[in-house]
């Protein structure tokens, strides 16, 4: 009942959410809040993969299974997205976006995210086969949100620790001092 309802755990197969999710993470996934509010912009969200995915893979139907994947939001409906020169822009501004790996070498020209879909991309912006490959998400594929590490224990914790901390407080600079402080950490 909880599995079903409440949260559920996932592994994490591939390096498209790097380098805030890696290979063999396990994460546990919310399923319920999902009842009463949308998913929102930075949101990371677990979903069964739609037909255009398998498309862009090139799988053939016996290939398709019940494949979930997990990527973060960064436009719901009535958004504008593009991508131009590696920025991705929300509404014509540059989106802030300490968590990706690098800047994405493609480019997306503007669409607007229709009525009942979101806008996802992977962390890893130049290895994710996300909404700038195969489209805008349905919302009703949305099966949860992210939003704890399970597992490695050396990794335990909040998927998105210090972005949680800049939605809370709205302390925008004890948010970058935090964040530089953990980058000086990971560099030693």
């Amino acid at each position: 009942w909880v599995r079903i309802f409440v949260v559920e755990p996932f592994y994490i197969p591939s390096l498209s959410m790097y380098p805030t999710l890696t290979i063999n993470d396990q994460i546990a996934v919310e399923k319920f809040s999902k009842l009463w509010s949308s998913p929102q912009r930075g949101d990371m969200v677990v979903f069964k993969a739609p037909k255009a995915f398998f498309r862009a893979k090139g799988l053939s139907q016996s290939e398709r299974s019940n494949t979930m994947l997990v990527k973060r939001v960064i436009a719901v409906a009535g958004d504008e997205v593009e991508v131009r020169d590696g920025v991705v822009l929300l509404n014509s501004k540059p989106r802030y976006e300490p968590y990706t790996l690098e800047s994405a070498r493609y480019s997306l020209p503007k669409l607007t995210v229709p009525t009942g879909a979101l806008f996802v991309l992977g962390d890893n912006r130049n290895v994710s086969i996300d909404s700038h490959v195969w489209g805008c998400l349905p919302v009703e594929n949305v099966v949860g949100k992210a939003f704890y590490v399970i597992y490695p224990i050396d990794r335990q914790g909040f998927v998105d620790e210090f972005m949680q901390d800049l939605e809370v407080t709205g302390d925008a600079g004890s948010f970058v001092e935090r964040l530089a402080s953990l980058r000086r950490k990971a560099s030693r």
